[in-house]
């Protein structure tokens, strides 16, 4: 029997079985490190929206001269009224409101951050208060502080309350 020209059938089989296995991979490839970038920048976002409320907050707990803090019953925010004087004794408040459903941390009118799952406050004495961030997240980020308002000292970092 004489050959001709081109591929056979089972050698056409065999040649898109082998072009469908190189397309899968690097199919499979592409979308994984599309999706690990993906999972990154929303990490990263997650985070800085949950180290900007916990700077706005720590800082100006550390000014607040008068502190109205109203949470529930297990700490969770409700609303923070702080009063600070500006330098020539001008007093100033701050009300920062965390709305829970919507996760938005705001101070006046104003949103400040999106995507926190809750912010827990609490006083440990009359000059020490604690505060908890969590971002909202895959895996979620906490941070925490801790502020002494009488002689203006704070710590943060990550991890529980």
């Amino acid at each position: 029997m004489k050959k001709t020209a081109g591929l056979t059938l089972i050698e056409m089989v065999i040649a898109l079985g082998l072009w469908l296995v190189l397309m899968s991979g690097i199919l499979f490839v592409w979308q994984y490190t599309a999706m690990s970038g993906a999972n990154l920048f929303e990490r990263q976002n997650a985070f800085e929206n949950a180290r900007i409320t916990m700077d706005a907050l720590l800082m100006n707990l550390q000014l607040a001269w008068e502190i109205d803090l109203k949470t529930d019953s297990e700490d969770n925010l409700d609303s923070l009224a702080l009063w600070q004087l500006d330098p020539q004794d001008r007093a100033y408040e701050y009300l920062f409101t965390f709305h829970a459903d919507r996760g938005e941390f705001r101070i006046g009118g104003n949103a400040l951050a999106s995507g926190i799952a809750e912010i827990k406050m609490a006083r440990v004495d009359e000059t020490r208060m604690t505060v908890m961030v969590v971002a909202a997240c895959d895996e979620p980020i906490v941070l925490w502080g801790c502020v002494d308002v009488r002689y203006k000292d704070m710590e943060w970092g990550f991890g529980g309350f």
